[in-house]
């Protein structure tokens, strides 16, 4: 069977359970006007989704059996993640709840805590100057170097792991302790692994969680963990004016009312709490 894609690296390795469970052989990629040109970058993620049994090639006519990047046609629901909304489109069946790609290790980043932070998707409270500040011996970046650079200059410097293309990325993040990262396509390999992982939560793209036990979706600016006989306790940062939002034992704040609601929204979606948004909207109050 061939499928065909056409948007962003982070949705293709979200597809591969949807690709496995069709039983695709052959992925080909092409450019389209409305998604990220994705041709020019086939050697940065070919050899790892061809280590998961899919051969990969640019798309020249050949015939096509499922389109799977028009996923965003289907809709959405608050809280679906990329992989489900894909498989619902095409009718497959899937199980998230073991790995679904394979990789090997890199020795080198064993034990590590692998950072990743793409351009985009970005967390409003994320406490990245804290990490960096704790652990900075102990971090690895994988990306770009611009991306690394950008990273050093606004949280300090940490090391920069060199790596050919994604299944490098792979490899360190399957030998790595933990993985902290944006919604980005390092990410999606952390899920894809199903390793240790602390995502910087984007609010308004919340299409990223993973639901598992060794996953921490950071929304609201409180993180604790314990890693390398050190430990993070960080509490949310409350703006000394602004706005809030008391919910169920839990009290959420922000400088802006629709950065409000927008955390609350994901609060009550990890808590398996049931808001609406105009319910949210009548919970605001302004201090």
């Amino acid at each position: 069977m061939n499928a065909f894609h056409s948007g962003c690296i982070g949705d293709i390795i979200y597809s591969i359970p949807t690709m496995q469970a069709l039983g695709v052989t052959t992925l080909y990629v092409g450019d389209r006007s409305w998604t990220k040109p994705i041709v020019n970058r086939i050697g940065s993620f070919a050899r790892l989704i061809e280590a998961q049994g899919i051969s990969v090639a640019k798309h020249e006519g050949q015939g096509i059996d499922v389109d799977l990047s028009t996923y965003r046609n289907g809709g959405m629901v608050y809280g679906d993640n990329i992989a489900n909304r894909v498989a619902r489109w095409v009718g497959a069946k899937i199980d998230l709840s073991k790995p679904w790609i394979k990789s090997g290790k890199n020795n080198y980043a064993s034990g590590k805590i692998i950072v990743s932070r793409g351009a985009r998707w970005h967390g409003e409270f994320f406490p990245w100057k804290e990490i960096v500040d704790t652990f900075a011996e102990d971090i690895m970046f994988v990306g770009h170097k611009e991306e690394h650079e950008d990273f050093c200059k606004k949280f300090g410097k940490v090391e920069h792991l060199h790596t050919i293309d994604l299944y490098d990325v792979a490899e360190a993040i399957a030998a790595s302790s933990l993985f902290i990262g944006n919604q980005s396509s390092p990410n999606a390999i952390a899920n894809a692994l199903r390793a240790p992982s602390i995502v910087e939560t984007c609010l308004y793209a919340f299409d990223c969680i993973y639901e598992r036990d060794n996953a921490i979706y950071c929304h609201d600016g409180n993180l604790k963990f314990d890693l390398t006989e050190k430990r993070i306790q960080i509490s949310d940062k409350k703006p000394l004016s602004g706005y809030r939002i008391k919910i169920e034992g839990k009290t959420l704040c922000a400088k802006e009312e629709h950065i409000c609601i927008a955390v609350a929204r994901a609060d009550c979606y990890l808590r398996k709490l049931k808001y609406s948004v105009d319910q949210l909207t009548q919970l605001v109050e302004k201090y």
